[in-house]
């Protein structure tokens, strides 16, 4: 399975996995996310992450806007340094 992990500061953690390979192909591959020791797995099924589909929703809202916070974050380190 290929992922890709990205994690910030130890003390306010956030790690974001997508998983690419060992799922069928008529499937997306689930992306999972872990803030603050929770971890939700969005693979579109709510009731599998004990959520209603408004609460899991919201949930990967937030989620996509911190994941597009940290790649902005490290855009903007690449382009320091570049």
């Amino acid at each position: 399975m290929s992922s890709i992990t990205i994690s910030t500061l130890p003390a306010s953690p956030t790690d974001v996995t997508t998983c690419s390979d060992d799922v069928e192909e008529s499937k997306p591959a689930p992306d999972i996310f872990e803030a603050s020791g929770k971890q939700t797995i969005f693979d579109g099924d709510a009731k599998k992450q004990k959520m209603s589909d408004q609460d899991y929703q919201k949930a990967f809202g937030a989620a996509d806007d911190r994941y597009s916070q940290i790649l902005t974050a490290l855009l903007a380190q690449v382009k320091k340094t570049s």
